[in-house]
């Protein structure tokens, strides 16, 4: 029902506001609009190789992991020129997190390798933005691209590809999941080559920063991964079509299967069980990808994959790289491939998938049963001894961790530690098989010390070279001198011998340095033992005064010479 004051009131109400927000002054002018500065753009470079396109449409998308191609918004596009470099491609200054790069290949792609129409037609990769704006050259290849659907695949996974299994998919899983992808075709395709060789970051070509030999050998090794397994898709592809002439498989369907079984961490013509369809034509997938690479060629070529130097050095007159190739054509640059493995290696510890316990952790004994109960079955260390697996000799046994000499028995049940046939308890070194004794205990096992008895002689000139108490032997009786008392064995004790260590004297009468034996004058008298009366007497006369032929006393007495008497000069 109409009510009177209503007419009243909507006209007097508007009044009221006007006059609460100022009566009807003038409303105030809003400040300008000041836009935001422009924001850098960085331009991308690198490129896509397989070998190198040219030619080649580039796009870069943001990550949008709920795609099944994890292709977010469209950042630019762009193109490879003809020396196979991106141009025309750039990426604001500001984006950050991961970003995916593909080049796909159209009518007019070539690969600078071959002058041919490329053998697969689209590759991808994904990078963290922060590569690009810092002026890092990006390159994807069928490795990378291989990577990147193995992490499309398993990145929400526990284990070795990081993810929590929530359903969801975050930044951190994409880098954790392409890290982890990224392995597994490094071990798998990488020929054995790729060991320190990230696919992501490594150049599949020669830059002008590749100039050192070991940065041309992660390049040759790449490349040389990059073209084995274009072979080996090409020969996959070649007996599927053989085996099927009705099959519609394709290089890049071959590809994008060998990524969906390898997914399930084995080569093997499944996924998770379930045949792989562009596979089934393939008689057995494992035994065609571990062929010898050796003995592939390169696709579109005569030019056999082993010898990707020369191919790396030609193409720099197409990319325009100033390098010097001298450490590819000297040979210390070289890469010779092993052939594929159909398992992986997630963790890096150089034990494959399939006989790795603890395949999310790089821990290389593989021998864990949590046997020290921490409910951890990657356990770093297992018997909870305090010396990690990797340094343990018994890591299952607590009470056991070095074997010096490795008989299997733990230095603590062990008599015998070093394995020298000296039993520990009276070998002075029981972990040194070289050393048993320490005779002076001076820290230097005898056979290493110069001077076992520490006696001042050295050993080679000690005749008791454990004995400080001798090193002298003079008469070779076995008796060292200081404890012989007669030392030449000459029969006259050391004590009564004027040449104790000379078993051809013993007396020096004359006290002249020189043994009676040996002086010809042993009185030093002057005259000549041979014709002295009296030798050992210094009689200088040596006379004969009675003329009987006997010579005077060797007293010196012209009465009596001991033996005679002579009666004429007695009174």
């Amino acid at each position: 029902m109409y009510h009177p004051f209503a007419k009243i009131i909507s006209v007097v109400l508007p009044l009221l506001l006007v006059a609460g927000c100022g009566g009807g002054s003038s409303t105030p002018t809003p400040p300008p609009i000041v836009p935001p500065p422009p924001v850098t753009q960085i331009p991308l470079m690198g490129g896509g190789v397989k070998g190198p396109l040219a030619g080649a449409q580039v796009t870069i998308f943001s990550i949008d992991a709920t795609a099944g191609d994890w292709k977010g918004l469209q950042i630019d596009s762009g193109e490879t020129d003809a020396s196979a470099a991106i141009i025309g491609l750039e990426i604001p200054e500001t984006t950050s997190g991961p970003v995916l790069l593909e080049f796909t290949a159209d009518a007019d792609t070539l690969d600078i390798t071959t002058g041919a129409t490329p053998v697969l037609t689209i590759m991808r990769t994904v990078v963290d933005a922060s590569r690009v704006t810092g002026g890092d050259s990006i390159y994807a290849s069928p490795l990378t691209t291989l990577a990147i659907a193995v992490a499309i695949a398993n990145a929400d996974n526990t284990g070795v590809f990081g993810g929590n299994g929530d359903g969801t998919t975050s930044n951190a899983e994409v880098f954790s999941a392409v890290a982890a992808a990224g392995q597994q075709v490094a071990t798998t395709f990488g020929f054995s080559l790729l060991d320190g060789v990230d696919i992501f970051t490594t150049p599949p070509l020669l830059t002008a920063d590749t100039d050192l030999a070991g940065e041309q050998t992660a390049v040759a090794g790449y490349r040389t991964a990059i073209e084995a397994a274009t072979a080996l898709i090409q020969a996959v592809t070649d007996e599927s079509l053989a085996n099927n002439s009705a099959s519609t498989v394709s290089n890049d369907l071959v590809l994008a299967a060998l990524a969906e079984d390898l997914a399930d961490g084995t080569i093997d013509g499944n996924a998770s069980g379930v045949p792989v369809a562009d596979l089934a034509d393939v008689t057995d997938v494992a035994t065609t990808i571990t062929q010898d690479p050796l003995l592939l060629m390169i696709p579109g070529t005569n030019i056999l994959v082993g010898d990707i130097e020369t191919v790396l050095a030609d193409e720099i007159t197409i990319t325009g790289v100033v390098v010097d190739t001298a450490p590819l054509s000297d040979g210390s640059a070289s890469a010779d491939p092993m052939p594929a493995s159909t398992v992986p290696d997630s963790d890096g510890d150089t034990i494959k998938d399939d006989l790795d316990n603890c395949v999310a952790d790089a821990n290389t004994d593989q021998l864990d049963t949590d046997s020290d109960t921490d409910g951890n079955v990657c356990d770093d260390d297992d018997d909870n001894d305090q010396v990690l697996d990797a340094n343990d000799a018994f890591p299952l046994d607590p009470a056991e961790s070095v074997d010096t000499d490795s008989d299997g028995i733990g230095n603590n049940a062990d008599s015998d530690d070093d394995g020298d046939g000296a039993n520990d308890a009276v070998d002075a070194f029981p972990l040194d098989a070289s050393e048993t004794v320490d005779t002076d205990a001076d820290g230097v096992g005898n056979n290493a010390d110069t001077d076992d008895d520490g006696d001042g002689t050295d050993d080679t000139n000690d005749a008791f070279p454990l004995d400080p108490a001798e090193s002298v032997d003079t008469d070779n009786d076995g008796i060292g001198n200081n404890a012989d008392d007669d030392d030449d064995n000459d029969g006259v004790a050391d004590i009564a011998d004027s040449f104790p260590l000379d078993p051809n004297e013993t007396a020096d009468v004359d006290g002249d340095g020189v043994g009676d034996n040996a002086d010809s004058d042993d009185d030093n008298d002057g005259v000549a033992d041979d014709v002295d009366n009296c030798p050992t007497t210094a009689n200088t006369d040596q006379q004969d005064t009675d003329g009987d032929g006997v010579g005077d006393a060797c007293a010196g007495s012209t009465l009596w010479d001991n033996f005679n008497w002579d009666s004429a000069n007695w009174q």
